[in-house]
């Protein structure tokens, strides 16, 4: 059979080795006709079932592929869309690799398939290729606007040729195991970026979204409840999650306080407050110190010109506080899961730089997840790391990388 369509394909991974563990985290597939017609689109996140590995080079979250399908559920939305095409890609090599694992760990065996590599034939990186060849890529290492772009530079690429001459000599074989592509009826089931996105958020905002619910007025003879919320505040946050326990245990504490929603409001603002204190404190907001205020201001519900009016020592006056203040995390043992966020110096933390740092502060480092560890620190509060889903089960107290950070007193980026 002579085949005259071509399949985009493109994945995110948790990292470059798909034989040592790593991951798909998003696949995309765009099938077109060989002038770049697009016949068919398909993406979808994919829940790795692990961490997400470095968030600042593919952008997704720990909180965005929480919902989504895992790579078992899509093989035959995935295997319908690449059947009798020539599957095409930026370094389709790379693609095919992954794509033959997860197959592999969901049961099933990639056959073998006729490929085109565009990376091969032009050279250089893909951002480089659209730009030699004008044409735009929209936005870097998200599955479908790689896939896309490369479906527009292939069809341009092979406008200057003789697609009918050529294009069978341009192919190469990758030598999967499978006779034919798996029998799998496709699930339908998929999950974009911005309805992740859309979930998440709507996840991280739920103490914001609790205030309007409280009543506005305390019962008669009921104490405020302002200092006891404000603690349990400063205890849920640590890891900069609310999980569903959590969630429960707010609601019912709310009732039983007589919690009204000016309280609950003034300890957002409040608990803001002290991390700006906190931060502003050296004189110098790191762009990480930045990034962890608006997350939690956004978590709270307070404004963002609130922030910004905190963050401007000329508008508002801050409670005094240490810059250095001693470590309270002292002889506790400590351990790391996942890619650390943070850079200092703009060199990002390794797991080793932040074991040593630890250690400098007087901390126990640990490597792996028992009963005696006592602090685990998160690159990514929704990790699903095997170290964290054990920690979660040992209840051992988990901590955001910016929250341990600034108890140790480190400035980092």
């Amino acid at each position: 059979m002579q085949m005259s369509e071509i399949a985009i394909v493109d994945v995110e991974t948790t990292g470059l080795f798909p034989g040592q563990h790593d991951r798909v985290i998003e696949v995309a597939v765009v099938r077109m006709k060989v002038d770049g017609t697009i016949l068919d689109e398909y993406v979808t996140l994919v829940n790795p079932e692990r961490d997400i590995g470095r968030t600042d080079i593919h952008g997704i979250r720990a909180g965005d592929v929480l919902s989504a399908p895992p790579f078992s559920a899509i093989v035959g939305d995935i295997s319908s869309r690449l059947k009798d095409a020539i599957v095409a890609g930026h370094n389709v090599t790379f693609d095919a690799r992954f794509l033959e694992a997860e197959f592999m760990r969901a049961g099933h065996v990639l056959p073998a398939i006729k490929v085109l590599c565009s990376m091969s034939a032009l050279g250089g990186r893909l951002v480089d290729c659209c730009r030699d060849y004008g044409i735009e890529l929209e936005a870097a290492h998200s599955a479908l606007h790689d896939a896309r772009a490369t479906g527009r530079l292939i069809a341009r690429w092979l406008g200057e040729l003789d697609p009918d001459q050529t294009l069978a000599l341009l192919t190469t074989d990758y030598l999967g195991q499978g006779a034919a592509w798996p029998s799998v009826v496709p699930s339908g089931v998929a999950l974009r970026r911005d309805v992740a996105n859309a979930i998440r958020d709507a996840n991280t905002s739920y103490l914001a979204q609790l205030v309007p619910r409280l009543p506005v007025a305390a019962g008669v003879g009921t104490p405020p409840a302002f200092g006891r919320y404000y603690s349990l505040l400063d205890r849920v946050l640590e890891d900069r999650r609310v999980c569903e326990v959590e969630r429960a245990e707010i609601e019912r504490l709310a009732e039983e306080w007589g919690l009204t929603s000016r309280e609950a409001r003034d300890a957002h603002v409040a608990y803001v407050t002290r991390l700006v204190a906190q931060a502003v404190a050296d004189g110098v907001v790191t762009p990480a110190e930045k990034r962890d205020l608006e997350e939690v201001s956004i978590a709270l519900g307070v404004e963002s010109d609130i922030l910004e009016a905190l963050l401007n020592p000329d508008h508002l006056a801050l409670p005094a506080v240490r810059a250095t203040p001693p470590c309270s995390l002292a002889g506790r043992t400590v351990c790391f899961t996942g890619e650390l966020r943070s850079s200092i110096g703009g060199q990002r933390i390794t797991k080793e730089r932040a074991e040593q740092l630890a250690t400098n502060a007087g901390l126990f480092v640990l490597r792996g997840v028992t009963k005696k560890l006592e602090i685990l620190v998160l690159a990514d509060p929704d990790t699903q790391s095997g170290k964290a889903r054990k920690a979660r089960d040992y209840g051992t107290r988990l901590m955001a990388e910016a929250v341990f950070w600034r108890e140790l007193a480190v400035s980092v980026e």
